[in-house]
């Protein structure tokens, strides 16, 4: 089962890319949330997770929610990232914590 990770407009995306590595390394699955002003954020942070080679692209889909708020009916997008772990994760992470400690 993969590991879902919602993502917010207002938090920058490195956060979501940290957060979908621990999962990827825990579960091996993870699924990016996106709504409304979130996408950017999302395709973002599956871009690099996928270039860097941490994670492999199972499915991308979009969506179209409708609320309704005081009467009226709002549509908004949604886009879900499915990822699995690339076979590359394990030196494309141990080469990141290296730099990062200076090691």
């Amino acid at each position: 089962m993969a590991i879902e990770i919602r993502a917010g407009a207002k938090k920058p995306y490195p956060m979501f890319v940290n957060e979908a590595k621990q999962g990827l390394k825990d579960k091996g699955n993870v699924e990016l949330h996106g709504l409304g002003e979130s996408i950017t954020n999302v395709v973002r942070a599956g871009d690099m997770l996928t270039s860097q080679g941490y994670a492999e692209l199972v499915s991308f889909h979009t969506l179209t929610l409708n609320e309704n708020r005081d009467g009226q009916t709002r549509s908004k997008a949604k886009v879900i990232i499915s990822l699995k772990k690339a076979s590359t994760f394990d030196k494309a992470f141990q080469d990141f914590e290296s730099k990062r400690f200076g090691k």
